[in-house]
Formats: C-alpha cells, sequence, structure tokens
C-alpha cells in the first residue's frame, strides 16, 4: 500500500537557535537566497544540508551537501530493556562490526566518522525546538539503556599520535576482521604529539591547552568545539574528555550517568550503539 500524501512529503524547516557558523565556520556557503541552511523530516530519517568538518588548520576534510541521519540506532525487533519494558534494545556492536553492518546492508548506509557524528549533532543541537530533532539529539544522552554512547568509524592510534577517520581492516589489529571496511570511503588521517598531556578533563580545561584544542578540533571536525559544553549543559550533564592511551583507541560519543563523553580511551571491544547515515541518491 502506497503511503499518503502528508507521509510523502518532505516538510522543510528552518533552523532556528544558534547559525552553524558560530561552531564551523562556515559563513561564505549559505544558501543563495541568503537564508539558513534547512532540516528535512521524513520518516525514517532526517536530511542535514551543508555539512562540512573542518581540521585544524581551518581547512575542509568532510562534507557533504546533503547527509540522512537515521533518526533511531538499529535495535533488536524482539527485546526490550529491562527498565523499559517498550522500548526495543539497542544491537549491541563493536566499533568495526558496526562498520561492516552497515556496509553489508548495500542501501548506501555507512557509519560516520566521530568529527561527522559531531556536526550532525550539533545541527540537531541547533534545531531542537523541533520536537522531532530533540527527539533525535536527546538519544544522544540517553536512546534507553540509560546511557547514550554511540559508536564511530574512527580510531586513535595513541602510540604513533594518530586519529584516522574511515580506517581499515589494517588499523583494527585486535577486534577487527576481514571485511574490507571503509575500501570506498577516503581514509582521513592527521596526527598530534605524542607528548599531549593525555589526562582525563573536561572539555573546559582542554579547551585552554593549545595542543588539546587542536586534538580535539581534529576529531570533532568543529572549528569551535565550545558548543559540545553547551550541549552537556542542555542534557544537565558534565562534559568530559577522556584523551588516548597508548594502544589504538576507539572513540565514542554519548551520556553515561552524569557525564557527556568524548572517549577516545574506550576499548575496541566495547559494545555500543550505532547510527547509520547515508548520501542521497547513492
Amino acid at each position: 500500500m502506497c503511503a499518503g500524501k502528508d507521509k510523502m512529503t518532505e516538510i522543510i524547516k528552518e533552523m532556528k537557535g544558534h547559525s552553524s557558523d558560530d561552531y564551523t565556520g562556515h559563513q561564505e556557503e549559505k544558501n543563495k537566497n541568503g537564508s539558513a541552511q534547512s532540516l528535512i523530516d521524513s520518516d525514517e530519517f532526517l536530511v542535514l544540508e551543508d555539512i562540512v568538518c573542518y581540521g585544524s588548520d581551518g581547512k575542509p576534510f568532510e562534507q557533504y551537501d546533503r547527509i540522512e541521519l537515521a533518526k533511531d540506532v538499529v535495535r533488536s525487533a524482539d527485546k526490550f530493556y529491562d527498565n523499559a519494558k517498550t522500548v526495543n534494545r539497542h544491537v549491541r556492536f563493536t566499533p568495526y562490526e558496526a562498520i561492516s553492518h552497515f556496509e553489508k546492508q548495500k542501501k548506501g548506509l555507512f557509519l560516520p566518522s566521530f568529527a561527522l557524528q559531531c556536526v550532525v549533532l550539533v545541527r540537531l543541537y541547533e534545531n531542537r525546538n523541533d520536537h522531532e530533532v530533540e527527539r533525535v539529539l536527546m538519544q544522544y544522552k540517553d536512546y534507553g539503556a540509560e546511557y547514550g554512547w554511540h559508536n564511530n568509524n574512527t580510531v586513535v592510534n595513541g602510540e604513533q599520535g594518530m586519529i584516522i577517520h574511515y580506517p581499515c581492516d589494517s588499523d583494527f589489529l585486535s577486534q577487527g576482521g576481514d571485511d574490507r571496511v571503509n575500501e570506498e570511503r577516503k581514509r582521513i588521517q592527521s596526527s598530534f604529539p605524542r607528548s599531549m598531556d593525555c589526562n582525563r578533563s573536561n572539555f573546559e580545561d582542554a579547551l585552554e591547552d593549545s595542543v588539546k584544542l587542536n586534538y580535539m578540533k581534529e576529531l570533532t571536525g568543529l572549528k569551535n568545539p565550545q558548543v559540545l559544553i553547551d550541549i552537556a549543559s542542555y542534557y544537565g550533564m558534565t562534559s568530559m574528555l577522556w584523551p588516548a592511551d597508548n594502544s589504538i583507541c576507539s572513540v565514542c560519543l554519548g551520556g553515561s550517568h552524569s557525564f557527556f563523553n568524548i572517549n577516545v580511551s574506550a576499548g575496541r571491544d566495547n559494545y555500543y550503539a550505532a547510527r547509520g547515515v547515508r548520501v542521497p541518491g547513492k
């Protein structure tokens, strides 16, 4: 049965609150008519326009005219949380499993890099006055499991001082596989000093350290990562950065207890949720 006209029509919602220019520096590429970028709501995806990830040098390293964000994490069809009997449990993936899961579906979906995930999160925060958008935004705090940890398509090699967005099989020395992940995606690599202070800290303190500031820019794709502090406050949480140790680490994002975390010390065998994205028409 075909869906009704109202259900099939995408409704463009003008952005409210802060402009993403405040955080990404994306000032020169607004729509030609001068209006702010828009966000589109369809049945299963939110469509975000003009998504750009910037490095610490101010240059873009990942960008999309449009990208579709799944409104929910991948969930089990027949399992429910003990604390919420009506909410389906999320499927628990290692980072490698999450990357491979979307690629095997052959639907154009992929696991976003940590930078793409952060830029998307900022766009959700900018549009938080919209009920449907705010529902997705709040899943980064808690998607029903009493935490909001999200897997990402990024690893950090602390021993070599490298951030790797869209890593390949050889970047997973353990907890990986032979699925030849990310072969069709551009591997994006940046470096950071191995002498960087790797003690955990809140975002405020991290951003006062010039080395950690550049590290966070390369990791998050945001020209001004300060907005993540605003998002943590919106969640009623304290922001916390867990930098890389001297191993190969996955990078997780989300709320847990009273903290909103960037956890670069998360083991690659941790099992968290996955949210897919795709480029329209691909």
